[in-house]
């Protein structure tokens, strides 16, 4: 494995999903999960592996 200097570090964590489609539904579900808790006050949100940090 090569790396370069002033590669960022995010580029790994985009190798840990399959392939593009799970990560696209990965990053879909955890907006979808942001966007509900803003509008539900109420609701909890669980942390899954799956949510991304930004």
């Amino acid at each position: 494995m090569s790396s370069k200097k002033g590669k960022p570090v995010e580029v790994m964590v985009v190798n840990i999903f399959k392939n593009p489609e799970e990560q696209r539904k990965s990053l879909f579900l955890d907006t979808m999960t942001k966007t509900i808790a803003r509008s539900e006050k109420n609701l909890r949100i669980i942390p899954t592996g799956s949510s991304v940090n930004n």
